[in-house]
């Protein structure tokens, strides 16, 4: 497990090691939560996503989608739900 402070850092933790799933903001101070997710794919295609936000339009949470990300959670959140969500995430990972 790995943490970092902002997409940059995220995008570094994924170029320098092997991790089944990423969790990432939507809206972060001096990143674009899209862009991340798209910079993630490019480096590791079978990484699987989840974003977050605490307000997102359908449009945005599509276009998530449509770049790559496996699913979506509205913040607040509850633990319980985010760890059940990523229990899914590896388990789609680890399906042919």
């Amino acid at each position: 497990m790995s943490t970092a402070g902002n997409g940059a850092d995220a995008v570094q933790e994924v170029r320098n090691g092997k991790f089944d799933v990423a969790l990432t903001d939507l809206t972060m101070p001096g990143s674009d939560g899209i862009e991340v997710l798209k910079q993630l794919k490019a480096i590791d295609p079978e990484l699987t996503i989840i974003v977050a936000s605490g307000f997102a339009p359908p449009e945005a949470v599509e276009r998530a989608r449509e770049e790559g990300a496996f699913d979506f959670i509205n913040k607040p959140f509850q633990i319980g739900d985010l760890c059940k969500l990523i229990d899914r995430a590896v388990a789609a990972r680890k399906q042919p």
